[in-house]
């Protein structure tokens, strides 16, 4: 892929990557178009209002793995006060944050609060932030090992949302052609989320 640099676009690029259990490479998709879910606007904004308004301000509605609603960013506690309020690092410092793999043909929705049918989940790495001039990525993988067969063709990425409830919520969500994850192999799911460019396909 290269780099549309300049357009103030964003996106997410999905890379996914099948091994054997030799851990060679037998499979791979990728994908630019992953969608950026309601939740994920909602824990933007709050982290906004949060650094704008110390007092109450409206609302941001999202949804948790359940699909019950919630309301984010009614105070400045609900995000991580540091006066008082719900400590950011102690709410979401416990490792339940998850990369879920599962089997659907639906196509995301702005909505989406799970996948269509979940297989598996495994905890993803910690994010990077690197740039390539005005571009830039913040990259995050995760890979998980299986013992036997299974076909998967959809992932999303959950996490605890840092506010007074810790609400887990997934974040993105894609579907890809499916692929076949042989006994004793793995699925690696690279995510890539862009700012200030969009990864277009190489001539």
């Amino acid at each position: 892929m290269t780099e549309n640099e300049g357009n103030n676009g964003s996106a997410v690029k999905l890379t996914v990557s099948v091994r054997d259990a030799h851990g060679d490479i037998i499979e791979e998709r990728c994908k630019d178009d992953d969608l950026y879910l309601m939740n994920w606007g909602v824990l933007i904004a709050t982290m906004l209002q949060t650094g704008i308004n110390t007092g109450a301000g409206n609302p941001f509605r999202g949804f948790d793995l359940s699909g019950n609603s919630f309301f984010c960013g009614t105070s400045w506690a609900s995000f991580g006060n540091p006066t008082g309020g719900t400590a950011y690092n102690t709410c979401s410092a416990d490792n339940t944050g998850r990369v879920m793999f599962g089997v659907s043909g639906v196509a995301p929705t702005l909505n989406d609060y799970r996948n269509g049918n979940n297989m598996l989940s495994v905890s993803p790495n910690a994010p990077t932030i690197i740039n390539d001039g005005n571009v830039m990525k913040i990259i995050f993988t995760a890979t998980a090992a299986v013992e036997n067969e299974i076909t998967l063709s959809e992932c999303a990425y959950y996490v605890i949302l840092p506010t007074a409830g810790e609400k887990t919520a997934i974040l993105t969500r894609d579907t890809f052609e499916p692929v076949t994850v042989p006994a004793g192999g793995s699925i690696t799911v690279s995510f890539e989320y862009w700012l200030n460019g969009v990864p277009t396909p190489e001539a």
